[in-house]
């Protein structure tokens, strides 16, 4: 009898503590489609940009590796704008972003790191400092 309250004791404490890790699992999960979708849809400024410099600082956490990127950008083409921006108009892109994860590691993709240049289509919002930020994580910048 005693065995058999053990045994439960420990069948719930097993069977808890997986639904426990798979809402973890959950709740760290990749974005569906539709939320970058959304979120670039909703972009104040959709535009085409050269990279013109790019300052990369990282800072590696255990199997994690994290960058603080500044980027100074020229304004190729404007697809919609809330800043009033123009072609050939200079902005500085400033945001972090994970460039590698652990192994098994799961959730929101992040941006790319911008390099010296490149060019990309790029959904951003423009920051109280003056600076521009992603909006669409992983998603924010795209291949023309």
């Amino acid at each position: 009898m005693l065995s058999r309250i053990i045994m439960k004791r420990h069948l719930f404490t097993f069977f808890a503590t997986a639904i426990a890790a798979a809402g973890f699992q959950a709740a760290v999960a990749e974005l569906p489609p539709y939320v970058y979708e959304e979120r670039k849809a909703g972009a104040p400024e959709h535009l085409e940009l050269k990279i013109v410099s790019s300052e990369v600082t990282e800072k590696k956490e255990g199997d994690t590796t994290s960058a603080q990127v500044k980027a100074t950008a020229e304004v190729v083409s404007v697809k919609r704008t809330r800043a009033r921006l123009k072609p050939g108009e200079s902005i500085v892109i400033s945001y972090g972003t994970i460039t590698k994860r652990p192994a098994g590691w799961a959730g929101p993709s992040s941006p790319g790191v911008l390099t010296k240049d490149m060019k990309v289509i790029a959904w951003l919002a423009k920051e109280e400092d003056g600076t521009y930020a992603p909006v669409a994580g992983g998603q924010s910048f795209a291949q023309p």
